[in-house]
Parts: structure tokens; C-alpha cells; sequence
């Protein structure tokens, strides 16, 4: 029996448990209790064999438990005191500075009480450093461990434990610059050039992320396409471009046993560095050493056990890895192939036995059958995955893998022998960029092409979906149980996606009216739905991308690719910042909007040919049983103030939308509108104190409020004294900060 795989999966399941659930518990006595399990499991008496694998598993989950609480108290008590606190740091960063909207962000690292801490810093807009600058100044550090005030498990799980936002000038040393450690960073950014001089601009971007892991240049239609399609993993450096790259070392070494070991296992090192010791990778060269060791050694490689180790090594040296998504799903799709693929392989040899062996129609055969079968099997364990952390599940990932894999490792090679080829010659350089390009733009155009399939991925905000996907693992558990009627258990999964998909566009267009309001942070975006007509009012948060996926997702789950028209409330970028992404996705007819102009940036949308007007008169639009009413800005208003409010009424349920304005525009509001009593009002402002006055709440006296506020914002939405308003008015209040996604309906 392979003891490591049990310890680990205990290990690992107890780490992820703890960080999500036992964070503020103690776990000293579950850790006995797992201990003490072990022990009599040893002592049981039906022997060894049939208690050892609980037994070891009990063994892990209670290690888990002791090395999470002295992981916890060791390391984590300094910091877990910072949390909101304005502190004066000294940071080395590890890495260039980045813009963005507000300034610059860096990582880097600073000493605190002797221990080393990784933070990401939010930088004033003339801030800009170099890896080895050390960045003086005062910052306001939040956490991302749990109850953190930036909760974060993608932060914490890649060992990024703390934020930083700069409160006071910067002093900058660069006297540090040169040190040893920070050759990986700069050797990524020197070969991150050359790709950008001698690749061209379309294919640049992806070349980058393929061999760097630096996603930064994809754009967002890129980006798209590669998840929808199934193959966003070749953009996120992981065990398949570590595995490329042992392939190119073994070549260059002849296969020599110690020439291989020599250069391979420095060679694997420096490439993690350049990664940034990202989970994925740092699995992923851990295990190939071992594969290196073995043969080297003459012993038996178990890939299960190496996996397990490689799990087992990024557990122990931070135990949030355990909430790595990237690792989760690299571990699970290294799992998949090596505990399923050998079960589909054998079934697939007795169906194609007839086949010749040699000969290309034979070759053809076992060539398909072997490709198809590692997609299949990794995707077995990673499309849960994928379903719970992303909502989708890709229909066409396979036929993907098919069409472009092959590509991918020649262009993966290509851009190792480009970039050598441009530090020695730069003409060489680009003319072998004018060549890789090429095959880079087959890539993408087949990743464009089939991510467009109206089938190409289904998502799984749809209930039905859901269930779906579990009957397919139910039917999935058989087959590989009895090893037969594939084409049955098949018929079975295409008619429930069938089934799935039919209630999944029909219940919502049955409803009289329908109003989503998406949790996207600090932000809004509210999808009104009637009879199969749709509305989305304002596309904005926290994170433009986030919303646009959010509200693509829910339309596309309910098969509706364009809306009858997009409200913009007004411009500000918590309203409209993933309007652009959106319209990449989902078409709209006509677009709204107050004429303002701050509202020039419509110019550069993809409309498609949407109709595009202002509101500047009171306008009632029909939307399915009901109508939409727009009320124009006040005349000579200013920022908050100049926003269009929306009155939506269907089947004697009315619903308020007021944007930002603060109290004096609803003054404004209410004295020029005749306004009814409503069912719903969508707070004004993300909870502000100014706005939703009791002015508005007196003429309108909603039953219910809704407030579309981020978790943790920094302007302390919603306010104590919206709240208190809201109560002494005995309204029903839902928060997207705590409820999540609201949908009202009838």
C-alpha cells in the first residue's frame, strides 16, 4: 500500500478545512481525537492491511491539525495584529512595479520580528521601483487571512498573507539592486522584452504568458476565449510547460542519467524562480526532480507519490496553499490522468484491438485514443472544480485539445530557442518571430472560433446545469464500475444536457418579471427581466472583469446572447468599468445613457451597431408585462447627482433604482415625479449616508431594500445611519455583501 497519497489527502483536506472553516477554533483537540483514531486503528485486530489506509489517513488529518495551529501561532500571530493599522515599513520588492488605475502595485517583502513577510503594496502614481529597491513610508497594511479586512484565499494561498497602501511619501533605496536572489526576476523581465521586440503585438501577449505565466498583456476577448474553450491552462504556467521543458534538457543532454540530473534539476529551480514560486510550478518541478532522482538512481518513479510529495512539501511550507486554485487543479488534473487514464486506456485498447499496429491508420488510432483519453481523464476531476470556483463546464475542451496541443508545445519550444536566439542576435530574433507567430495565431483564431459554439461551455448559476453534472459523474461512477454500455451512459448525459438546457432557458422567460441584483463589490450592475425581455442597468464594480463575467454568465445560462438595451445610470467607474468586457460577450440593441460629457468613452464600445441615446426627457420603455420609466439627471447636477433614476413596474410590483444620487437629487426626484409606493428600492449609492434620505423613504415606503455594497469596503458602505433609517422604517434589507447575488421575482 502506498502510504504518502492517504497521509497527503488527510493533510491536505484538514489544511483546506482549516482555512476555510477552523480558523478561529482551537485545534488542539481535534488533533488528539485524529491521533488518538490513528492508534486504535493500528491496534485494530482484522490486521495491518485493512486498517492502514484510515488508519494513515487519520494520521494526516491530525498532523494537519497540529502543523495549521503552530503554523497559525509561529508565523501568523505578529501580523494578525496590523490588520487596519497605518504602520511604518521598510519593503524590498521582488518585482517590477505594475500601473494601474490608481498608481502602482509591487511585491515584495519586509522583516517583522525576525520573520520574513511577503506583502503586495498599493503605490502613489510617481511611485515606480525596480526588484531590490527597498520602499520606505508609512501604509495602511489590511490582511488577507480569514476575517481579514481583505480576505483573500487566491492571496493567502499563494503565501501573500498582507496589502499595502501607501498614506505618506516614499523613500527609495536602490542600493540593493543587484543582489544574487533577484536574477529569476530580471532574467523573466529581460526575456519578457525580447518577446515583446521580436514576436509582433498579436502574438506577444500570449507567448509571454505561455512561457513566463505573465497574463498581464492578454487581453480580455483573449483571455475569454482560452477559458471558454478549454485551454487557459497553457496561459498559467504548470506542469505542462515544466514537462516541455524537461523534454528540451533531456535532448540537450544526450539522455545522460548525470548530465540530465546536473542540469535539468538547476535548470527546473531557475524556471520556478522565474514563475514566482507559484504553487502549480512548484508541484510540478518537485515532482519532475524526483522523476530526475529516480532515474538517476535506478528506482522506481510512482507518479501518485510524487504528486502526493510535491502536495505534501507546499502544505508544509505554507498550509493556505491548500486554498490555491491553481493548485487544486493541477493536483487534481495530475490525479485524474494517473488514476484514470490507465482504466480508460485498457478499455479503449480492447475496442480498438482490430486495428493494425503499425501503419498510420493504427498509429492514428492509438494517437487519438491517447489524446482523448488524457483530456478526459484530467478533466474528470478538474471540471468540479472549475464548475464551483468559475461556474462553467466546457463542453469543447476536448475537440480544443485536440486541434491545438500539438501547437502549443512547438510554440513553447519556439519561444525558449527565440528567446536564446534574440540575447545572441537580435536580427535572428525577429526573424524567427515573424515565423512563431504563426502557429500562436492558429492558436488563438482555434480558441476564438470554437469558444463562440453557442454550446461551447454551459455554466452552472443554472440549477439545472448543476444537476446535470452530478447525474453525469453518477453515470460516470458506473461505467467505470462495470466497464460497459458506454453509449448508453452517454445517451443518458446527452439528453440530461438536453433536458438541462431546455428548463434552463424556459423557467425564467415564464416569470412576469424578474430583478437580479449582481453582487460585483463596490459597484452595480441590475439585470430587470420580463417575459423574455431584458434590461441590464449599469455594468460596474470592484473589478470590471468580474462583473462583466457575472452578468454574461447569468444571460448566457439562460441562452440569451443580446439584451434589449443597457441603462447607464451615469459614468462613474464603479457603474460602468465592465461594460466594455461585457459587450464582448453579449450584444445589446440600444443603449441608454444621461448626456453628459463624461460619457465620451461610449464612442470606443463594441455596439455592434446598438442604437445609442441620451436621456434627457422622462421616457417609459416597455420590458416584457411591464414598463420602464427614466428620469433624467436635474439640469446643471454634478457628479453623484447627474444619474438617471429607474422606475421599473410589472403586475403591481414596482422597483426603484436611484444610482448615486445623493439626497438632493432625490429631493429633486421626487418633487418632479409622481412616484407610487414601491416594492423594492435598490439603495442609492452603495449604502452612503447621503443617499436613501428619509425624504425618498416617506413618499415611497418600500417594503424591501436592496444594497449592492463590496465586502469589507474602504468607505464603510453600508452606513450605520442608512441602517438605522431603513429600520425605524420597517424595511426588509438584503446586502450583496452577505447574501450574495439578490434575485426577486414573481
Amino acid at each position: 500500500m502506498r502510504r504518502l497519497p492517504w497521509f497527503t489527502l488527510g493533510f491536505g483536506g484538514i489544511c483546506l478545512i482549516s482555512v476555510y472553516y477552523l480558523w478561529g477554533r482551537t485545534l488542539w483537540i481535534p488533533a488528539a481525537v485524529c491521533c488518538c483514531a490513528w492508534f486504535l486503528l493500528r491496534l485494530i485486530g482484522i490486521g495491518w492491511e485493512d486498517a492502514s489506509k484510515p488508519a494513515v489517513l487519520f494520521l494526516g488529518c491530525g498532523a494537519a491539525l497540529l502543523w495549521f495551529s503552530f503554523f497559525k501561532a509561529s508565523y501568523l500571530a505578529p501580523v494578525l495584529s496590523m490588520d487596519g493599522d497605518r504602520i511604518c515599513l521598510t519593503v524590498m520588492a521582488s518585482e517590477y512595479s505594475g500601473k494601474t488605475q490608481y498608481g502602482d502595485r509591487v511585491t515584495g517583502w519586509f522583516l517583522w520580528e525576525g520573520k520574513p513577510y511577503q506583502i503586495s503594496l498599493s503605490l502613489k502614481k510617481d511611485v515606480s521601483v525596480a526588484p531590490g529597491d527597498k520602499i520606505t513610508s508609512e501604509f495602511v497594511v489590511r490582511l488577507t487571512v480569514p476575517e481579514g479586512e481583505r480576505e483573500s484565499y487566491y492571496r493567502s494561498g499563494s503565501g501573500l498573507f498582507l496589502l499595502g497602501t501607501q498614506k505618506s511619501d516614499a523613500l527609495i533605496d536602490s542600493t540593493s539592486r543587484d543582489a544574487w536572489f533577484l536574477i529569476p526576476e530580471k532574467a523573466a523581465n529581460r526575456l519578457g522584452d525580447i518577446l515583446e521586440f521580436c514576436l509582433p503585438k498579436d502574438a506577444s501577449p500570449f507567448a509571454k504568458a505561455l512561457l513566463l505565466g505573465d497574463t498581464d498583456g492578454l487581453d480580455y476577448e483573449t483571455d475569454t476565449a482560452l477559458k471558454l474553450s478549454g485551454i487557459r491552462h497553457v496561459a498559467a504556467v504548470s506542469g505542462l510547460h515544466v514537462g516541455l521543458l524537461y523534454g528540451i534538457v533531456r535532448s540537450l543532454t544526450f539522455r545522460k542519467r548525470w548530465l540530465t540530473a546536473m542540469v535539468g534539476i538547476p535548470v527546473l529551480t531557475f524556471f520556478a524562480a522565474m514563475a514566482g514560486f507559484s504553487p502549480s510550478v512548484s508541484r510540478a518541478c518537485l515532482m519532475t526532480g524526483l522523476a530526475i532522482l529516480a532515474d538517476l538512481f535506478f528506482k522506481e518513479y510512482d507518479s501518485l507519490s510524487a504528486l502526493s510529495f510535491g502536495v505534501l512539501v507546499l502544505l508544509l511550507q505554507n498550509p493556505f496553499s491548500a486554498a490555491s486554485v491553481s493548485l487544486q487543479l493541477s493536483a487534481a488534473s495530475v490525479a485524474g490522468i494517473v488514476l484514470l487514464y490507465p482504466v480508460m486506456h485498457g478499455w479503449y485498447q480492447k475496442k480498438t484491438a482490430k486495428f493494425p499496429g503499425k501503419g498510420i491508420l493504427g498509429r492514428g488510432v492509438r494517437w487519438f485514443g491517447s489524446s482523448v483519453g488524457i483530456s478526459l481523464s484530467a478533466m474528470i476531476l478538474t471540471t468540479p472544480l472549475s464548475a464551483f470556483y468559475f461556474g462553467t463546464v466546457s463542453l469543447i475542451a476536448v475537440v480544443t485539445n485536440l486541434l491545438t496541443l500539438w501547437c502549443v508545445m512547438v510554440i513553447f519550444c519556439g519561444t525558449a530557442i527565440l528567446c536564446c536566439a534574440g540575447l545572441l542576435c537580435l536580427p535572428a530574433g525577429l526573424f524567427l518571430g515573424k515565423l512563431l507567430a504563426w502557429p500562436i495565431r492558429y492558436v488563438l483564431f482555434i480558441a476564438k472560433i470554437l469558444s463562440r459554439f453557442p454550446l461551447a461551455v454551459v455554466y452552472t448559476q443554472s440549477g439545472w446545469i448543476t444537476g446535470w453534472l452530478i447525474l453525469c459523474y453518477f453515470l460516470l461512477i458506473a461505467f467505470l464500475i462495470r466497464k460497459k454500455k458506454p453509449l448508453f451512459y452517454g445517451g443518458i448525459c446527452a439528453g440530461g444536457l438536453a433536458a438541462a438546457l431546455f428548463f434552463s432557458w424556459w423557467v425564467p422567460r415564464q416569470d412576469d418579471f424578474r430583478a437580479t441584483i449582481l453582487d460585483v463589490g463596490q459597484g452595480q450592475c441590475v439585470l430587470l427581466q420580463s417575459n423574455g425581455s431584458n434590461y441590464l442597468i449599469d455594468c460596474g464594480g470592484g473589478s470590471g472583469t468580474g462583473a462583466a463575467d457575472k452578468a454574461a454568465a447569468l444571460l448566457l445560462s439562460q441562452g440569451v446572447y443580446r439584451v434589449d438595451g443597457i441603462i447607464l445610470t451615469h459614468p462613474d467607474q464603479d457603474h460602468v468599468n465592465g461594460l466594455e468586457f461585457f459587450l464582448t460577450r453579449v450584444e445589446t440593441c440600444s443603449l441608454l445613457l444621461p448626456e453628459n460629457e463624461e460619457m465620451d468613452f461610449v464612442a470606443s464600445l463594441p455596439l455592434r451597431g446598438a442604437e445609442v441615446s441620451g436621456v434627457d426627457c422622462v421616457q417609459t420603455i416597455p420590458l416584457g408585462t411591464g414598463t420602464l420609466t427614466l428620469y433624467p439627471p436635474p439640469q446643471g447636477s454634478e457628479e453623484n447627482d447627474n444619474c438617471i433614476c429607474v422606475l421599473f413596474t410589472a403586475q403591481n410590483y414596482d422597483i426603484l433604482i436611484t444610482g448615486d444620487r445623493t439626497s438632493a437629487g432625490e429631493w429633486d426626484l421626487v418633487r418632479n415625479a409622481e412616484l407610487p409606493d414601491v416594492e423594492l428600492l435598490v439603495a442609492g449609492h452603495h449604502g452612503s449616508k447621503y443617499s436613501t434620505s428619509q425624504l425618498l423613504l416617506d413618499i415611497v415606503k418600500p417594503e424591501t431594500v436592496a444594497i449592492s455594497v463590496g465586502k469589507n469596503n474602504g468607505y464603510g458602505h453600508p452606513a450605520p445611519e442608512l441602517l438605522e433609517r431603513l429600520e425605524r422604517n420597517g424595511c426588509e434589507v438584503f446586502r450583496t455583501d452577505l447574501d450574495g447575488t439578490l434575485v426577486f421575482r414573481r
